[in-house]
């Protein structure tokens, strides 16, 4: 679990980009959806996503399911980072999505299978930090 301050956000972004990059293979100018509420990992996920170059798609919170999909379509985001509320409401709707990744952040149940969880990600993966540091000069 990363640490919430800003070193802790700093390592777990950078973290966080490399993975993007290296597995989810998201590049300058690739989309990136972010759906959460205001929780720490909305921070995480936008940091890595610029620290990328990649264009972060953040998209509202109050949305109902079928306008969550309209905004993950419409925007052309190949990753998605949703919380466990957000997931719910689309988690029947996804498969007409053209998502490389989704990763939920404090899901409220199972979730389908390729839909990582966010605390399943290695943060602490000594290679991951590693590789950030190098990358980011941290």
């Amino acid at each position: 679990m990363p640490e919430y301050s800003a070193l802790g956000t700093i390592r777990s972004g950078s973290s966080l980009a490399v993975r993007m990059r290296d597995i989810y293979g998201v590049r300058p100018g690739t989309r990136v959806a972010i759906a959460m509420r205001n929780y720490p990992e909305w921070v995480t996920a936008f940091w890595a996503t610029q620290a990328l170059g990649a264009v972060s798609v953040p998209l509202n919170a109050w949305w109902a399911g079928p306008e969550l999909v309209y905004g993950l379509s419409d925007s052309g985001a190949t990753v998605a980072f949703l919380d466990g509320e957000r997931y719910a409401r689309v988690a029947d709707l996804l498969s007409g999505v053209a998502l490389d990744a989704v990763v939920v952040t404090r899901p409220d149940g199972d979730l389908a299978p390729g839909v990582e969880n966010w605390t399943a990600v290695r943060w602490d993966r000594r290679d991951l930090v590693q590789r950030a540091q190098r990358h980011f000069g941290l």
